[in-house]
């Protein structure tokens, strides 16, 4: 989409020119596939890889094909250069420092790398459940899930699927499962040198 666009356009020759994808991954990825057959060389279709490596949801093996390294291009940039979100983090905690009032003492002491540490963490748990959601075909809708409704202690990988499995009615024999399938999925997550966390999360 046009976000994606001005991601990457900064990290890309001159000479290439960018097109946003329009319809989404699937479309995208039949345009690569009308590409392949009817010849064109020059043209690259990139495409997030998201949870592919855990569903296998979508078919990417193209020769024309891009996949991010990571969740989505947002992230691969993030991986190559954490401080540019540590920077944008810092700085809003300057401005916070700065302010009056309880934003100023929720501020203090704190340091930017340890917030995009634990912003990592939190994202990391909504991950894992949706990856156990694509899996299960459980039908979550994560919109109706919100972190600031919970103290930072208490937040674990259980409650989220607790809650949205909750509120989106999800039934008892696929709750179950869901839930015997927390520590095996958070171990696949763990031992990754990224978590697969998305910028949607972040």
């Amino acid at each position: 989409g046009e976000d994606d666009v001005l991601t990457v356009r900064d990290f890309v020759s001159r000479g290439v020119k960018l097109f946003p994808g329009v319809g989404g991954k699937l479309q995208v990825l039949r345009a690569a596939r009308l590409a392949n057959s009817r010849g064109v060389s020059r043209a690259r279709f990139v495409v997030d890889r998201d949870y592919d490596a855990f569903i296998g949801a979508t078919e990417t093996d193209l020769p024309n094909v891009i996949v991010s390294e990571y969740h989505d291009c947002f992230v691969d940039i993030l991986v190559a250069d954490s401080r540019i979100i540590e920077r944008v983090v810092g700085n809003e905690l300057s401005v916070a420092s700065r302010a009056r009032g309880v934003l100023s003492s929720k501020a203090e002491g704190v340091t930017a790398r340890a917030i995009v540490q634990r912003g990592l963490e939190l994202a990391t748990m909504l991950a894992t459940v949706r990856i156990i959601d694509g899996r299960r075909a459980l039908g979550l809708d994560f919109k109706r899930f919100s972190f600031h409704n919970h103290s930072i202690d208490e937040l674990d990988v259980r409650l989220i699927v607790n809650e949205l499995a909750g509120r989106c009615n999800v039934d008892d024999l696929a709750f179950e499962g869901a839930l015997a399938e927390i520590s095996t999925t958070s171990a696949e997550v763990t031992v990754l040198d990224f978590p697969p966390v998305g910028d949607n999360d972040l």
